[in-house]
C-alpha cells in the first residue's frame, strides 16, 4: 500500500486535535503587525490575535508562505510515497503558486497539488475527507478525486460587518460592487470560482440575517441530502452556535465543525464575521 502524506496550509482553520488525528502538516502563513511577524498558528493563535487587534497601532497584513517552507516540510515527508497538497484557493493568495515553486525545486518527490478554490472551513473540510480516505487506504487517485468532489461540491456563505476589511487587505474580489451603499445592512458573500462574490444584502439583526443565509444555502444544497457542516466566526460563538442549530434544524447533518477563524482569515473578515461550508456525504 502507498504511503502518503498529506500537507495543507494554516487557512483550513480546522481544529488541532484533528489535525494531529490525521498526522496533517500544515505550512503556516504569516500574519504581521507593524513590524513583527507571526506564524499563524504557531506563534499566533486565533484568541491572541483578536486581543492584540482591539489594540494594534498598525493595521495587519498577512503574506503567504515562502517557497522555502514549503520545501522544508516536502524534504520532510521525502521517505513517504506519494505528497498531496490541498490549499486555500489561488485567487485568493499566492500560496498555491509558492507551494508549486516548491514542488518544481524537488523533482523527485511525487508531490500532487490541489487548488481547493475555497478557504477557511471550506478548504478544512476537503482536506480532513482526503486525510480519512488516506487513513482508509484509499490510491492516490482515489484521495485526488475524493478531495476535488469535495471541492467542487461544497458551497460557502458568509456575513461580515464590515467589508473594510476585505478591502484594505486586496481580498475583496466580486464584493467591491457593494462597496460604500450598505448603512444599516450586512452583506451575505460566498466564494464564486475561488473569489469572494456578492450573495446578497440583509436588512435586521444577526439571527434573522442567518436564518435567511440557511434559506438560501437549501437552494444550493438539498436539504434531503446528508451532509458535512462547518461553521466558523470572529468573536461570534454565539451567532455560530445560534447557525449550527438553525443548520441542524434544516439538513440530516452527519457531521458538524465549529470553531474561530484563525489569524490570516480574521486579518481579512474582521470582527463579527460568521460563515459556513455545507458540502454533500456521499459515505
Amino acid at each position: 500500500m502507498e504511503r502518503i502524506a498529506l500537507v495543507t496550509d494554516s487557512t483550513c482553520d480546522l481544529p488541532k486535535e484533528i489535525i494531529e488525528q490525521y498526522n496533517i502538516h500544515v505550512v503556516p502563513l504569516n500574519v504581521i503587525f507593524g513590524e513583527k511577524n507571526y506564524r499563524d498558528g504557531v506563534d499566533i493563535d486565533s484568541e491572541q490575535f483578536f486581543q492584540m487587534l482591539n489594540t494594534a497601532t498598525h493595521h495587519p497584513r498577512t503574506s503567504q508562505p515562502a517557497p522555502g517552507d514549503f520545501v522544508t516540510v516536502y524534504e520532510r515527508l521525502q521517505d513517504y510515497d506519494q505528497i498531496i497538497s490541498i490549499h486555500l484557493s489561488s485567487k485568493l493568495s499566492g500560496t498555491f503558486e509558492s507551494a508549486m515553486l516548491a514542488r518544481n525545486l524537488l523533482p523527485n518527490l511525487s508531490i500532487t497539488l490541489i487548488d481547493s478554490q475555497s478557504a477557511s472551513i471550506g478548504l478544512g473540510w476537503v482536506v480532513l475527507l482526503a486525510a480519512r480516505a488516506i487513513a482508509a487506504g484509499k490510491s492516490k487517485e482515489e484521495v485526488v478525486a475524493i478531495a476535488e468532489r469535495a471541492a467542487g461540491e461544497q458551497r460557502i456563505l458568509l456575513t461580515v460587518e464590515s467589508l473594510e476589511w476585505l478591502h484594505k487587505n486586496g481580498r475583496i474580489g466580486k464584493a467591491s460592487a457593494l462597496l460604500g451603499g450598505l448603512l444599516n445592512v450586512r452583506p451575505v458573500l460566498h466564494i464564486e470560482e475561488g473569489v469572494i462574490a456578492p450573495y446578497n444584502k440583509q436588512r435586521g439583526k444577526m439571527g434573522k440575517v442567518l436564518q435567511n443565509m440557511v434559506e438560501s444555502m437549501t437552494t444550493m444544497v438539498d436539504p434531503r441530502q446528508p451532509v458535512y457542516i462547518g461553521i466558523v466566526h470572529a468573536v461570534s460563538g454565539e451567532m455560530a452556535e445560534y447557525a449550527a442549530g438553525l443548520l441542524q434544524n434544516t439538513y440530516t447533518v452527519k457531521e458538524l465543525i465549529v470553531g474561530p477563524v484563525g489569524p490570516v482569515i480574521g486579518v481579512n473578515t474582521g470582527p463579527g464575521t460568521v460563515g459556513f461550508v455545507v458540502l454533500p456525504c456521499h459515505d
